[in-house]
C-alpha cells in the first residue's frame, strides 16, 4: 500500500481521504474514494460503479462519475470525487448487487442489515475543513537536555505565515518550569526548544494563537533506540513479579494472588535489573481495578483476578497493585532511565461488574447492548459454541460479557479510554488483549486514536497486537490481516509461528532442524514485508507452557495436580539459551517472558505464571544463574552493536547447527552460532567476514579469511562472535 500511495500521490493530495487538494469552495471540501475492479469476479467487474453514502440518505444512484487510474505497478483502479461540507459520513461503493469498503480508507463503522443493526460494514470518514489553518508538529528530539520541536503552519492547503509561537513543557501532565525559545525556519516552519531539563520523557504543548500542536520524545536518557528494531520488552506480569519488600511465596493455589506490586516492579528497575538484562521498554500486565472475588475458570478450578484480565473499572488502577500513585513513580522511573513503558489493556470484554455493563448492557437498554449478549449468546468453547465460528461474539467466561466493537457508542468509549491511559500516564504504548475477538475495524480505530494523540518519534510509540494464532502460513496469513501502518494496523504482533518452530526445532529435536527455522524466519520476513510492522519474537508468554519445561520433557503434565518440577539437570537451560539467543538476534523487538532469563519452569495456565525468583539479593542453582548470565550478555551487547540489530543472513543450517551473519547498515559484522547437538562439532561456514571473532559467552575465537570460517561449535551453546576488539565485548 504503501507503493500504491507514492503511484497515486500526483492525482490525490493523500491516498484513502483527501482533504485540502488545491482551493475548493468555503465549506465544500473534496472525498476521493478508490476500489480495483478486479477485487470482484469478471461479472461484476465490467458493471458502472455508484459512490453512494450518508450524505444524501444512501440514495441509490449516487456518484457514477469514476475514472479509470493505471498505478506504476499496472494495477486498475476506480476513483471519484465528491465535495462535501466538513463533517463525519458513511459511504460505500456499489457495483451491481455488491457493496465494497474504500480499499485506502482504513476506517469503518457499521450500519443495518436485514438481520442486525450493525451488520454492514461501510468506509466512515471525519472529513476535515480544508480551508481552516492548521498546525502540525513534524518532529520532537532530545538534544543534550533540552528538548526539541518542529512544526509546520499551513492555511487551506497553501500555506501561510507563521508567528506568535508559543510552546508549555509538560512532564507526565504535570507542568515543567522550562524557558521555550521559538525560532522561525521560513515563513511556514519554526523549530521551539526547552534548555535545563533533568532525564525524562517530556511533552510540548505549541500554540500559535487558537491553533496547538503536541510533540513529545525522551531527553538525556542514557537508552535512545533509534526505532523499534533496537528495542527489546521485558514482559511483567506484576502479581507475579515482586513485592516492595522482596521476593514473593508462592501462593498457595496457583490461581491466587501472589501479592506483587507496581512498587515491587520499580525496585527492580532502581536496582538496575532491566539494565543489564539489556531492556529498554516494558510490558506490564494489566492495571486494572479487578474484582477480589475468586470464580471458577475454564477448567472448573476456582481462581482469582490476579492476571488483571478480568477490568472491573475503566479507568482506575488497582489498589491490589498500588493503585495510580504506584503507576506514575514507575513511570517516571523508567522515563528517567529512558526506558519505554507499555501497558496491556483489554478491550474485547469486562467483568460483570463493570459500569458499562451495569449501564448498557441488554437487561438495562434492551435495544441498544453495547454487548454481544443477545439470547444467543455462548461462552467460547462450550458445546455449540466454537471458537471459529463464534470468534467475535462468544464470552470467554460467564461474568466476562463481550463488547460489542460494531456498535459506534463502544468505538466512541472505548478508544477514548485508550487515549485515557496513554495520556494520563504518559505511556509510550500498548499490548492489545485479544484482537481477533473484535472485528478488524475495531484495532485500525485504536491504532489511529492512539497515533494522532501527538506526535512521537519511531521508536516512542508502539501498538502491539496478540493474534494468537498456530504454526506455519496459517498463522501468518492471520496475523497479516491486522497489519499495515499506511492502513491504520497495528505496529506489530507476536510471531507465534517462530515461537512454535524454535519449541520444536530448539526444546524437541524436531526432525526439520535448523533448516526448519530458518524457513520459518524467512517465511515470516515474507509475510510482514510492505505492512510497515515491527514483528515481536519471543519463545513463550503467560498464554504457554515454558519452554524449560518443553526441554525437560514434563510440560504437558495437569497445571494445577501435577505440575512439572524446576529441573536440576543442566540440558534444558542450556537448549533455553540457545532458543533466547536466536530470538534476541532476529530482526524485530524480541520479548523476554519474566523468568524465561532464569529459566522457570511450568506446564500450561495458571503454572506458567509462577513466582518470580529473589534476582536482586538471592542465589540461583547454577544452571539458573548460567542462563541469567547469557541472556545478560547478550542483551546488553545487543544495545550496544548495532549488528546485532542488523540485517541477517544464514550462512549454514543443518540439523543440528545454525549459523548466521548480522551487519548494520554500517557493514559492521557479527555471527550467530546456535547448536543443539549434544557433542562439539566442527562446522564449516560460508561467507563470514574476513577477520577475527570473539564469542561474547565464551570468549571462544573465529577467524575467517573472506571465504570460510572453520570452527568448533560447542555441545548444545549459544555463541555469539562480535569482531575482536569490539567495545560491546565484556
Amino acid at each position: 500500500m504503501a507503493q500504491l500511495h507514492r503511484n497515486l500521490g500526483a492525482l490525490v493530495c493523500a491516498a484513502a481521504v483527501v482533504v485540502g487538494c488545491g482551493a475548493p469552495a468555503p465549506s465544500r471540501c473534496p472525498l476521493t474514494v478508490w476500489y480495483r475492479p478486479a477485487a470482484l469476479d469478471a461479472d461484476h467487474a465490467s458493471l458502472p460503479p455508484a459512490l453512494v453514502g450518508s450524505w444524501d440518505g444512501w440514495s441509490t444512484p449516487g456518484v457514477r462519475a469514476f475514472r479509470a487510474v493505471t498505478a506504476d505497478d499496472g494495477t486498475e483502479w476506480r476513483t471519484a470525487t465528491i465535495d462535501l461540507a466538513p463533517g463525519t459520513y458513511r459511504y460505500s461503493i456499489l457495483v451491481g448487487d455488491v457493496r465494497l469498503k474504500d480499499e485506502l480508507n482504513p476506517q469503518s463503522a457499521y450500519i443495518a442489515g436485514p438481520d442486525d443493526p450493525y451488520e454492514v460494514e461501510v468506509s466512515e470518514v471525519a472529513l476535515a475543513d480544508c480551508n481552516a489553518p492548521a498546525l502540525t508538529a513534524t518532529g520532537a528530539r532530545g538534544d543534550g537536555n533540552a528538548l526539541v520541536v518542529d512544526v509546520e503552519y499551513a492555511a487551506g492547503g497553501r500555506g501561510g505565515p507563521l508567528g506568535n509561537l508559543e510552546g508549555a513543557v509538560t512532564q507526565a501532565g504535570a507542568p515543567v518550569a522550562a524557558a521555550v525559545t521559538a525560532t522561525l525556519r521560513d515563513a511556514t516552519h519554526a523549530t521551539l526548544r526547552a534548555d535545563g531539563l533533568s532525564p525524562g520523557k517530556y511533552t510540548m504543548q505549541v500554540h500559535a494563537g487558537a491553533l496547538t500542536a503536541s510533540a513529545s520524545a525522551f531527553v538525556a536518557t542514557p537508552l535512545a533506540p533509534a526505532s523499534l528494531g533496537d528495542t527489546l520488552v521485558y514482559q511483567v506480569m506484576i502479581d507475579r513479579f515482586r513485592s516492595a519488600t522482596g521476593p514473593l511465596a508462592a501462593p498457595a493455589s496457583p490461581g491466587d494472588r501472589a501479592g506483587g506490586t507496581l512498587d515491587g516492579v520499580r525496585a527492580a528497575l532502581d536496582a538496575g535489573y532491566f539494565d543489564r538484562l539489556g531492556v529498554t521498554t516494558l510490558w506490564l500486565s494489566p492495571v486494572y481495578t479487578n474484582p477480589t472475588d475468586h470464580l471458577i475458570g475454564r477448567d472448573g478450578h476456582l481462581v482469582a483476578p490476579y492476571h488483571g484480565y478480568w477490568p472491573e473499572d475503566p479507568r482506575a488502577v488497582d489498589p491490589a497493585l498500588g493503585g495510580e500513585a504506584a503507576l506514575d513513580a514507575l513511570v517516571a522511573d523508567a522515563h528517567a532511565r529512558g526506558l519505554r513503558v507499555l501497558v496491556d489493556v483489554v478491550p474485547n470484554h469486562v467483568f460483570e461488574t463493570h459500569p458499562w455493563y451495569v449501564a448498557h448492557s441488554r437487561a438495562a437498554t434492551p435495544n441498544d447492548s453495547w454487548f454481544n449478549d443477545g439470547p444467543d449468546h455462548c461462552v467460547c468453547g462450550d458445546p455449540g459454541c466454537d471458537w471459529g465460528g463464534h470468534m467475535e461474539s462468544c464470552w470467554f467466561a460467564p461474568y466476562l460479557p463481550d463488547l460489542n466493537w460494531r456498535h459506534p457508542d463502544v468505538v466512541a468509549a472505548g478508544t477514548a479510554d485508550l487515549v485515557w491511559w496513554m495520556s494520563r500516564f504518559d505511556l509510550d504504548g500498548l499490548r492489545i488483549d485479544a484482537v481477533p475477538m473484535m472485528p478488524r475495524a475495531a484495532s485500525r480505530r485504536m491504532v489511529d486514536a492512539v497515533r494522532t494523540m501527538q506526535y512521537r518519534s519511531a521508536a516512542d510509540l508502539y501498538v502491539v497486537g496478540e493474534v494468537y494464532t498456530g504454526p506455519g502460513d496459517g498463522g501468518r496469513a492471520q496475523i497479516r490481516a491486522y497489519l499495515g501502518d499506511t492502513l491504520d494496523g497495528l505496529e506489530g504482533a507476536f510471531d507465534f509461528p517462530l515461537m512454535w518452530s524454535a519449541r520444536d526445532v530448539v526444546a524437541h529435536d524436531a526432525a526439520g532442524g535448523f533448516a526448519s527455522v530458518e524457513h520459518e524466519i524467512a517465511a515470516g520476513a515474507q509475510a510482514w514485508s510492505g505492512s510497515g510492522a515491527t514483528i515481536a519474537h519471543m519463545i513463550g508468554n503467560h498464554d504457554t507452557t515454558r519452554f524449560l519445561s518443553e526441554a525437560a520433557g514434563d510440560a504437558g503434565g495437569d497445571p494445577w495436580t501435577s505440575p512439572p518440577p524446576q529441573p536440576t539437570a543442566d540440558e534444558p537451560y542450556r537448549r533455553q539459551l540457545v532458543a533466547l539467543a536466536l530470538m534476541l538476534t532476529v530482526p524485530g523487538v524480541p520479548v523476554i517472558y519474566y523468568g524465561d532469563e532464569v529459566g522457570l519452569a511450568g506446564a500450561s495456565d495458571p503454572d506458567s505464571r509462577r513466582v518470580m525468583p529473589d534476582v536482586l539479593g538471592g542465589t540461583l542453582p547454577p544452571a539458573q544463574q548460567a542462563l541469567l548470565d547469557g541472556v545478560a550478555a547478550i542483551g546488553r551487547a545487543r544495545q550496544c552493536a548495532p549488528a546485532l540489530r542488523g540485517a541477517r543472513t544464514p550462512l549454514l543450517a543443518d540439523a543440528d547447527h545454525d549459523v548466521a551473519l548480522l551487519q548494520s547498515s554500517t557493514g559492521e559484522a557479527a555471527v550467530v552460532v546456535l547448536s543443539r547437538d549434544r557433542n562439539a562439532a566442527t562446522v564449516d561456514a560460508p561467507g563470514v567476514p574476513g577477520g577475527r571473532y570473539r564469542d561474547l559467552l565464551s570468549s571462544a575465537t573465529l577467524t575467517s579469511d573472506g571465504a570460510h570460517a572453520v570452527f568448533t561449535a560447542q555441545p548444545l551453546a549459544a555463541a555469539v562472535y562480535l569482531p575482536e576488539g569490539s567495545a560491546c565485548l565484556p
